[in-house]
């Protein structure tokens, strides 16, 4: 399989994922730009581009916890259980830096019973999907 079709097929468990995420009349892209904007560590989410599906490559990797705890800002900590273990988590990087989109209860979850992993991440990389 190519990347262009590895990145689609992939795109599409992107969306499956964040599914949960999505408001009336709003598919995947419409989700990860909202998700973006209410970013804690995103200083002017105002200022953010918007991102498009055209030129956005998608691709699977496996991170261990200590580079997913990072993202787990104070305002990100909770107790809450997450509603699935296995599902991927979504990475959205932009301009060389990397935001959490759907995946925190996991994460803290794995922090609390020590689950060092790696677990699976889907990277969004959206360098030249944005306008």
């Amino acid at each position: 399989m190519n990347d262009a079709a590895q990145s689609d097929q992939l795109w599409q468990e992107v969306c499956a994922a964040l599914r949960y995420h999505f408001m009336t009349g709003h598919g995947c892209i419409d989700t990860i730009n909202r998700l973006w904007r209410k970013d804690p560590f995103v200083a002017q989410p105002q200022s953010l581009p918007v991102i498009q599906r055209r030129g956005i490559l998608v691709t699977k990797e496996r991170w261990g916890l200590k580079r997913l705890w990072p993202f787990i800002h104070e305002k990100r900590i909770t107790d809450l259980a997450p509603g699935e273990l296995q599902r991927p988590l979504i990475i959205l990087r932009f301009a060389g830096v990397d935001h959490l989109r759907d995946g925190r209860r996991r994460i803290n979850h794995w922090q609390r019973v020590s689950d060092q992993g790696p677990h699976e991440v889907l990277i969004v990389d959206a360098r030249q999907g944005a306008s």
